[in-house]
């Protein structure tokens, strides 16, 4: 359509034109008359034929006459065999959302960590989980009820939400200086366990397959592997030339800052994040290996196990594959993968034994470093 002189007349009533439909320059008007005639196979008589004279047919007047519109319809050359019937329509409406589909995957593969040498569902799967990987760490997810359910036992109690009294833990001190020294703000670690179990409850609902599990299965699946990713993401705060991590206020922590109580829980804390920085894991990797986090078999209490490992040795073979493909050059990359994964889960599980189990009766026996290093984590 030439829109330089405006809209184009609609060679049956002539309204303004929205394209070509039906072979012929029309309006919707005409368009949608022309295919309801064709369909429903309709027919319609001229009152005024005795005359002789056919109905003047234009935007006025169109609807005072049909069976003049649809002999002009027919006159200017519009074309009844591209009037799709139902079978036409829905075979096209489908083709279109494949289409719509398959346009959408391939601009996220293009912005996705994805290598040559995989397989379409492989490199699919990648794609997915490292988008639900950025998804989970961008805005606030309306609770839903399985994030409810992770907020509340059986009896109703609390178990990861804000206690509601943040007294018990003051401003984070480290070395006799404050961590937050501009917001004054207190934190505790309910506070911090929350916002990670949000970004975990955005992460697993987008991750393929996990949604199709039992909802008991999804909630111990969650609950098993908060503290883990929290562990995990924290490496992210880690620069390995300093050694340090960073802190939300900004602020550097070394192990120099860590005292001798403090160092039973924060030292592995600094050891892992130091192996996973020497790795250098890439955004896909680390999208993969939070989703393996998420789909252990061995926690407690899971009621279809076989349904978690399937969706588990899904996630480890395409892991594989990746770390493969992507570094040719490097062959032990993923037997090193594995150790850290094993070491994670290691340095998480002590890391969970002492917070969970003194947050409710000592929370100042949680050290004020390994908190700062979780808000961190929890909140940028």
């Amino acid at each position: 359509m030439d829109l330089s002189k405006g809209p184009e007349p609609c060679v049956v009533c002539g309204d303004a034109a929205t394209g070509y439909h039906y072979r012929c320059m029309t309006c919707e008007g005409c368009k949608g008359f022309f295919r309801r005639t064709i369909q429903k196979q309709l027919t319609y008589d001229c009152k005024s034929m005795k005359t002789g004279a056919p109905c003047v047919v234009d935007k006025n007047t169109r609807n005072q006459c049909q069976q003049c519109r649809y002999t002009k319809c027919m006159h200017v050359g519009m074309a009844i065999d591209l009037v799709l019937n139902e079978q036409q329509r829905k075979a096209k409406r489908k083709l279109i959302e494949e289409n719509k589909r398959k346009r959408k995957y391939d601009a996220a593969l293009r912005r996705c960590h994805v290598t040559d040498g995989m397989s379409d569902d492989e490199r699919e799967l990648v794609c997915m989980i490292e988008q639900a990987y950025s998804a989970a760490y961008g805005g606030k997810e309306k609770q839903t009820c399985l994030e409810d359910r992770l907020q509340s036992d059986d009896s109703g109690d609390t178990l990861l939400s804000n206690s509601g009294d943040d007294s018990s833990n003051g401003p984070i001190t480290i070395n006799g200086r404050t961590a937050n020294s501009d917001a004054q703000l207190p934190v505790s670690f309910d506070q911090i366990l929350s916002n990670s179990v949000q970004k975990l409850v955005t992460f697993s609902k987008n991750v393929s397959g996990f949604t199709d599990l039992e909802l008991d299965d999804q909630v111990i699946l969650l609950r098993g592997c908060v503290v883990e990713t929290m562990c995990f993401g924290c490496s992210d705060y880690y620069d390995a030339a300093s050694q340090s991590f960073l802190l939300k206020d900004g602020a550097k922590v070394t192990m120099s800052d860590v005292t001798a109580e403090e160092a039973v829980l924060v030292e592995p804390v600094f050891t892992l994040a130091a192996g996973l920085a020497r790795v250098r894991l890439d955004v896909s990797e680390r999208s993969l290996m939070t989703a393996l986090l998420l789909l252990q078999t061995d926690r407690e209490g899971l009621r279809d196990v076989s349904a978690v490992e399937r969706q588990q040795e899904r996630v480890l073979d395409v892991f594989q594959h990746y770390v493969m493909h992507s570094y040719p050059d490097e062959p032990v990359r993923w037997p090193k993968l594995l150790v850290r994964l094993t070491s994670l889960r290691s340095v998480s599980a002590c890391v969970a034994d002492h917070v969970l189990g003194t947050r409710l009766d000592s929370p100042t026996n949680i050290p004020s470093l390994l908190l700062a290093i979780f808000e961190g984590n929890s909140c940028l």
